[in-house]
């Protein structure tokens, strides 16, 4: 029974998850460009951590392609900020 309830609370924890991050999403899209929403997502999906590209991705329909190249983006910005210090 405890194993039944700790599978219910992760994926109602997922819903809510999810559900939060669309409503982030619905309050910024408008007035992002596409690089705009693609790093926000990828940000978005770092914070995460493991399965969080797959998590936004599905909240908002966004391709995991498409998170994947914002966070080499980031990447890559936090690379070049380094080396301009």
């Amino acid at each position: 029974m405890q194993e039944l309830e700790f599978c219910h609370n992760a994926a109602m924890d997922r819903v809510t998850l999810m559900e939060s991050i669309r409503h982030k999403y619905e309050a910024v899209q408008g007035v992002l460009h596409e690089r705009g929403r693609r790093i926000w997502a990828a940000s978005e999906a770092r914070q995460l951590g493991w399965g969080g590209v797959s998590l936004v991705g599905e909240a908002i329909g966004m391709s995991h392609t498409t998170i994947r190249r914002g966070l080499r983006e980031i990447e890559s910005e936090e690379v070049e900020t380094l080396s301009q210090e």
